[in-house]
């Protein structure tokens, strides 16, 4: 993107999930945001940031109860076990996001796997339900050029109460990390 700017002024971390960070101290001038791009992080000046949200924004879910009945078949859960499943790993699901406890999509699999007679692995399960969630959410047609039109002049970012991992992998997924300066 036009306007890089470098700055001296970073401290590289590492963050817990193994992916790598760069923070600025604040001594630029300006207000200043991370830039990514495949081996740097730089900073450019801008005097807006614009903050989008991921689901139901940037992405078209849908409904989301076919997307969970969908990676259930994929999954091999079917008739009334998926109903039982489902209902014990929606319930759990959300008290775990509300909550803010890691791994909330594998402790609710886990749940539902305990609490019926559903034989999957609930990691397998939770790696069925990304795939299913990528492929059935899509991008709107006008996101991609409100974006780039938006990008020109201002920072653009993602702020989700999604799991980072999950988000990032969707804006992966779509191709739309390049046009994001952040995702929080």
């Amino acid at each position: 993107r036009s306007s890089d700017l470098s700055c001296e002024n970073t401290v590289d971390t590492t963050a817990g999930d193994g992916t790598r960070q760069a923070i600025a101290d604040g001594r630029a001038a300006g207000h200043t945001t991370p830039h990514h791009s495949d081996s740097t992080t730089t900073f450019r000046m801008t005097e807006t940031a614009i903050w989008f949200d991921l689901d139901g924004t940037l992405l078209a879910v849908g409904d989301y109860g076919t997307i969970l009945e969908r990676a259930c078949e994929r999954a091999g859960i079917e008739g009334e076990d998926r109903t039982d499943f489902v209902e014990v790993y929606q319930s759990e699901f959300f008290d775990l996001l509300q909550d803010v406890v890691a791994e909330p999509y594998t402790r609710a699999a886990t749940a539902g796997v305990e609490e019926t007679s559903v034989d999957v692995d609930p990691e397998s399960f939770v790696e069925t339900l990304l795939e299913t969630e990528c492929e059935r959410t899509r991008v709107p047609d006008t996101v991609r050029e409100t974006l780039e039109t938006l990008g020109e002049t201002n920072d653009l970012g993602v702020l989700t109460n999604g799991v980072t991992k999950w988000q990032q992998t969707k804006l992966q997924h779509h191709d739309l990390t390049e046009q994001l300066d952040a995702v929080v």
